[in-house]
């Protein structure tokens, strides 16, 4: 290495070592049983289970290892787990994989194979009105099993892009003097091919009459909003909204750096393709399927956000009482391909209740550099999105396409996840603002209104009153 570690180096292998020990929960003294966190979504529990079941077999997949899985909601939120010391084994299989030739490769073609196929399930939901409950009911199970095959694929692209990122932040903290860090990280995140959203993007900036984008958008991307089966799409007023806040990314300037491993740097834009490229499929085939949850809802006398809180194997007189029940708090365990859920006043009980950490100050990996000084706005929900105001702090458990109105608004971000191929992070260069990810607990430290400072450069928040 070049010189001393800058800031932004030392912050992002403290936070990587943090990240590999999962913090022990206790309750009244008792200590709790060790559990591996992997993330928290804005998930529904059907959801949920579903990826509860593709993270047993992707890990079994990796190690061959049959592992107690637990997932739980909250808030709306749902957090999952794995048994303590079955994340890292599955880890280290992938990044053994990095050094076969052409493994990103692999792992797009497989994300494209079986993301067509899940469209194309979501095409076949196919009913009509003389088609009876059972047969409605067993198209839905037909449908959480193909999603449950596609979730053990996204699993290994999760795992495929944090690998190859790291390995590209390593390579270029060992080769790149620390000034450039940034410069070359930017320069190097272009993705090797476009995805719908980067379609869109060039569309827009190629295309300034309001009305054809407006068109585009419906046309092309009208699942954006549909991170799950139960997510109404965009209204029209949303896809004007997001129209006009739409400005042309920022252009990142070539590099005149070279770094050694050009196998490496190749690998690291494919992930990011992959990583918006299996969104597409997730969201299109949601969005194919909706009419299948509709019907289901109808049927059940339920909305289909409360539809959401059930499995297909749970339909039955009692729905209404385990609906609300669900909707306080849950816990839900696999052990042995069997799941276990528990409900109701379980929050005592709760891993994600405890994890958090108030401080008035943390520390993440520079998204982007820079410096601010702006109030707090945490956004805790897509609802919270169209409230977000001019010249805050967007401080976020993640981000996504959805938060790009936001983002625009924003004076800076501030994720409690992430790395240097997030979503925050790519689209903090795009816009040349501060960002700093990966911190772990903003949402909890931090609360709306909230005067603080983020220093990007160093990877630093801190609150000044």
């Amino acid at each position: 290495m070049r010189g001393k570690p800058s800031s932004f180096i030392k912050v992002f292998i403290n936070v990587e070592k943090k990240h590999l020990k999962a913090p022990r929960f206790s309750t009244k003294g008792v200590v709790m049983k060790h559990w591996d966190y992997h993330w928290k979504r804005e998930y529904p529990f059907w959801y949920g289970v579903v990826v509860m079941y593709s993270l047993v077999d992707w890990i079994k997949e990796e190690t061959g290892q049959t592992v107690a899985v637990r997932g739980e909601g909250l808030h709306g939120w749902f957090s999952i787990y794995s048994a303590d010391g079955s994340k890292k084994p599955a880890y280290d299989a992938v990044r053994q994989q990095l050094a076969q030739p052409g493994f990103a490769q692999g792992v797009i073609d497989r994300i494209d194979k079986n993301g067509k196929a899940f469209v194309e399930c979501g095409k076949r939901m196919r009913f009509t009105a003389e088609t009876s409950d059972a047969e409605l009911f067993a198209l839905l199970d037909i449908y959480l099993e193909k999603f449950k095959q596609y979730g053990v694929d996204l699993f290994k692209s999760f795992h495929t892009v944090e690998v190859v990122s790291n390995a590209l932040q390593e390579l270029v903290v060992k080769e790149v003097p620390p000034d450039k860090v940034l410069e070359v990280v930017a320069a190097l995140s272009k993705p090797s091919g476009k995805a719908k959203l980067a379609s869109m993007t060039a569309y827009f900036a190629a295309h300034p009459d309001r009305d054809e984008r407006i068109a585009y958008m419906k046309e092309h991307y009208p699942f954006m909003r549909m991170i799950d089966p139960f997510t109404e799409p965009h209204t029209d007023n949303e896809i004007e909204e997001y129209v006009d806040a739409f400005t042309p990314p920022k252009q990142q300037p070539a590099s005149d750096i070279t770094l050694s491993n050009t196998q490496l740097v190749k690998e690291y834009q494919d992930v990011l393709y992959m990583k918006d490229k299996r969104d597409d499929y997730r969201r299109e085939s949601f969005c194919y399927a909706q009419p299948l949850f509709r019907e289901c809802a109808k049927r059940l006398g339920i909305t289909l956000q409360e539809l959401g809180c059930l499995l297909p194997s749970e339909f039955g007189s009692d729905i209404k009482q385990l609906v609300k029940d669900r909707q306080l708090a849950y816990i839900a365990e696999i052990r042995d391909g069997k799941v276990n859920v528990r409900q109701g006043n379980v929050l005592p009980e709760l891993l994600s209740a405890k994890e958090s950490e108030t401080a008035n100050k943390v520390g993440g990996i520079t998204g982007n550099g820079g410096k601010v000084k702006a109030k707090v706005q945490v956004i805790s929900s897509m609802d919270d999105i169209p409230k977000f105001k001019e010249g805050n702090v967007l401080v976020a458990v993640t981000t996504s396409p959805e938060h790009v109105i936001a983002m625009e608004k924003a004076a800076a971000f501030v994720t409690d996840e992430g790395g240097i191929a997030c979503h925050a992070a790519i689209v903090a260069r795009e816009m040349n603002k501060p960002c700093v990810v990966g911190t772990q607990h903003a949402t909890s430290s931090f609360k709306d209104g909230d005067l603080i400072e983020v220093d990007a450069d160093k990877g630093i928040v801190r609150k000044v009153r």
